[in-house]
């Protein structure tokens, strides 16, 4: 499973919270990563990237999805 902090937030959430592009390329590329892991608060990678207006990020998890 993805490692998680104490609010449940993977390391996708994370950067996706900090607008770290390279971060969540790299994320995405290792393989099997589940982008809908809700964190303590209910919040998934896309939500706080849409929250703060990551549209680089947005696209990236959206275009994830859909080709997996």
């Amino acid at each position: 499973p993805a490692e998680m902090d104490r609010l449940v937030c993977t390391a996708l959430f994370l950067a996706s919270r900090n607008r770290q592009l390279l971060a969540m390329q790299y994320l995405l590329s290792t393989g099997p990563f589940d982008p809908n892991i809700k964190n303590y608060y209910g919040f998934i990678a896309l939500l706080a990237a849409v929250a703060n207006g990551h549209y680089k990020l947005i696209e990236l998890l959206i275009s994830t999805v859909i080709s997996n």
